[in-house]
């Protein structure tokens, strides 16, 4: 995906178009985590606090925190960003790259 973006910045900036790309990582109140946490019970509980333990502000971004932004990147403030990715994780990539954790609402695959 990051590749992707850098690529598409490369050949439409000359046209006057940006292209970024927001990583998250995950908000404790999107769909997926607020079913996942409502049905998985303790377990699901438990792996959320793991990843937020293992962010560097020890939580993680909200959907609003996200939303705000893609608002930034979409503002004439962000007017010379391109090519890039920007992290909005808390600092989660950084800290879960060490071990893959077992995720347990996810069906064996």
């Amino acid at each position: 995906m990051e590749s992707l973006t850098r690529n598409l910045a490369s050949e439409l900036g000359p046209y006057g178009v940006r292209v970024v790309n927001i990583r998250s990582g995950g908000s404790p109140d999107s769909r997926v985590f607020r079913e996942a946490l409502e049905n998985g019970g303790d377990v699901v509980a438990g792996f959320v606090q793991k990843i937020e333990a293992d962010t560097m502000l020890k939580k993680m971004p909200l959907m609003e925190d996200i939303a705000q932004a893609a608002v930034f990147l979409a503002s004439d403030n962000a007017s010379k960003i391109t090519g890039v990715t920007l992290d909005v994780t808390c600092g989660t990539t950084a800290a879960l790259n060490y071990a893959i954790p077992k995720i347990p609402f996810l069906q064996n695959a």
